[in-house]
């Protein structure tokens, strides 16, 4: 394993190196390598060997990026929407906020999780294909977050994110009569928008002050109930 991939088929900066492990098990193999860091990109190849003695050649170099490892790493803050209803079956808040970006972008990516459900949106893409994030979890004990190549959906110059919240698991509706606000009457967004410039400087935009938010025309939703939408509040 190494950090940059035309090196690791040289043989050149090597992190890891485990040499020939005697072993049947092929998956959840814990890692036991040096220290990894937050953000960065790993390449690794890797080879068989039978009982016999007979190697195989190397795969191709793949990789693998590593999110946010430690809480200070973030430095997004929980947002609220600032409008009526905090329990399930309200409207489904809409939040936004422009943004300059004062240089050529090399490289960004967006790291995201909510109290309830999310949809993303830069200069009006959809960001990722996934429906339902963060997804399902026991929230009072653990959150999970996505991570977001969007280099090609931001640009030099003046853009915009959006982002659409719904009930979820969250606070929605659950199993049968009222059960619902089980982790929570309150939706949030956790947003933090990390770019690199191409003189390697960069920039972070995260979810803070300075966002607005309104309601549209998802006007309910729910895991069980699906969505009530309303075209004439687009």
């Amino acid at each position: 394993m190494g950090e940059d991939a035309s090196a690791l088929t040289k043989g050149d900066r090597i992190v890891w190196k485990t040499d020939v492990v005697n072993s049947d098990q092929s998956l959840l193999v814990a890692y036991n390598g040096p220290a990894i860091t937050s953000r960065k990109r790993y390449y690794w190849q890797v080879k068989v060997t039978d009982n016999l003695g007979n190697s195989s050649g190397w795969s191709a170099s793949q990789y693998f990026e590593m999110g946010l490892l430690l809480p200070e790493d973030w430095k997004a803050k929980w947002i609220q929407a600032d409008i009526p209803g905090d329990s399930a079956g309200q409207p489904a808040p809409l939040l936004r906020r422009a943004f300059e970006l004062a240089k050529s972008v090399k490289r960004a990516r967006l790291y995201a999780t909510a109290h309830g459900i999310y949809e993303a949106y830069l200069n009006g893409s959809r960001v990722g294909d996934q429906f339902l994030a963060p997804g399902w979890t026991t929230y009072n004990k653990r959150l999970q977050y996505q991570v977001y190549d969007v280099t090609t959906l931001v640009k030099k110059g003046a853009n915009a994110t959006g982002v659409v919240l719904g009930d979820g698991w969250y606070r929605g509706w659950l199993a049968w009569e009222n059960n619902k606000n089980i982790y929570g009457k309150s939706l949030a967004l956790l947003y933090q928008l990390e770019v690199e410039y191409e003189d390697g400087t960069t920039e972070m935009v995260t979810s803070d002050g300075e966002w607005k938010n309104t309601t549209g025309p998802y006007t309910r939703n729910g895991i069980y109930y699906g969505e009530a939408y309303d075209a004439r509040l687009e």
